[in-house]
Order: C-alpha cells, then structure tokens, then sequence
C-alpha cells in the first residue's frame, strides 16, 4: 500500500494556515493649501489696505489743513483737536495690524509648495499662516486633536498637555495673538478649514486609522 509522501500530505484542520488580514500601511498624511480661498482673500484684503491707505491720505491733509486754520481759543476747537489726535494711533495701530496680516496672506501664497498640514509617526507640523508662524508638536506633547467651529468657521484644533510651556517657544507678540484667541474658546494651536485643501473630518478619520499605535501609546484624545 503507498502512503502519501509527507510534502504531499494533508495538513490537519488546526495546521491549515490562515492568512492574516492586511495591516493598514503607515503613511505620512500631508495636507497642503487651498489655493483658490488664500489667493482671493489675499486679493481682497490688499484691496481694503489700499483702500483704507489712499482714504487716509485724502482726510489727512484737508483736515491738518482745517485745523491750522481754526482759532485755537476757542473750546470746541480744542475738543475736536484732541480727538483727533486721539483717533491718530487707533487708525496708525490698524493700518500696521491690517498690512501685518495682508503680508502674511501673501507669504502663504509663496509657500504654497510646502504643506499647510503634516503628519509623521514624530509629530504634527503645521506651516505658517497669516499671522501664525509655524510649529511642531511631538506625540507626547498632544492631549487631543478635535474639529470645532469657532467664529463661523471650522478649525482643526489641537490641545498641547501643557499650553504655557509650549507657548514659550514663540515670541511675546505671537502668544499674545494666541492666548487672545482663547478668549473666544478657541485653544492655542489651530489651523482654519478655509485654509486647507482637505475636509478636516478626513484628515482626521485618516489620522485615526494610520496612527492608531501614536494616539493609543501617547494617551491622545480625538475628538471629532
């Protein structure tokens, strides 16, 4: 009687190998800008600078002249003096937070190579914005991530485990720039959807599924 040789010999039911199933691959998730809404918010808010500029101009002069003019013993001439001295710096301060802001707009437009939102197995890196510079923070250093609407508009957000210390690695007036978006609910590091070429709710169903190990291992919270 032949016996099967044991290469050609069927394996027993608990030998059988079962393949397993496919391990999703880690990959960088890269978010860049989305064009079209920087181009034409850039446009416009340069129009308004220009606009605001060429306004001043044309009140100035008539109005120093006005003034030079005006008898000065008298109380409301006084009274209007003064305030429009006073009105001076609020209108200087606007002009050099509005063209700070429109020259931000503009960098965003030169960097439009570079991604506006990258994550690794090290970290998130977000690129520059308006009047946001750019950042990294490393898994240990996010306690969540979520998606909110603050001010009409969707952000993606994210909560560093420490806020005082991560805001010290940025310069006086750009804390001051963050914290005062806090005051409206809004936490330290966000990234406008208006900004992004991606839904954030991708971007976060992505950042889920690819980087389950970084989010278990570091103990942080999506909150979508």
């Amino acid at each position: 009687m032949q016996y099967p040789s044991p290469e050609h010999r069927p394996h027993a039911p608990s030998e059988i190998y079962q393949p397993q199933q496919p391990m999703p691959v880690q990959q960088d998730i890269v978010v860049y800008a989305n064009r079209e809404q920087i181009i034409w918010r850039t446009v416009v808010i340069t129009i308004c600078l220009f606009m605001i500029l060429l306004s001043s101009m044309f009140l100035f002069f008539p109005l120093t002249f006005f003034i030079s003019i005006m008898p000065t013993n008298d109380s409301s001439t006084l009274i209007f003096l003064f305030t429009t001295l006073a009105c001076l710096p609020v209108l200087l301060v606007g002009l050099i937070y509005l063209g700070w802001f429109t020259w931000g707009m503009w960098r965003m437009i030169l960097d439009f190579r570079k991604p506006m939102l990258f994550i690794n197995c090290a970290g998130i890196t977000v690129n520059r914005m308006s009047t946001l510079s750019g950042f990294f923070i490393s898994w240990a250093e996010i306690e969540s991530i979520s998606i909110r609407r603050i001010s009409f508009y969707k952000q993606f957000c994210i909560y560093p485990k420490n806020t005082n210390a991560f805001l010290a690695r940025f310069h006086i007036m750009e804390r001051l720039n963050r914290r005062s978006n806090m005051l409206f609910g809004a936490p330290p590091l966000i990234v406008p959807q208006v900004y992004l070429d991606r839904p954030c709710e991708e971007t976060l169903h992505w950042l889920y599924y690819m980087y389950a190990k970084e989010l278990i291992y570091y103990h942080v919270r999506l909150q979508p």
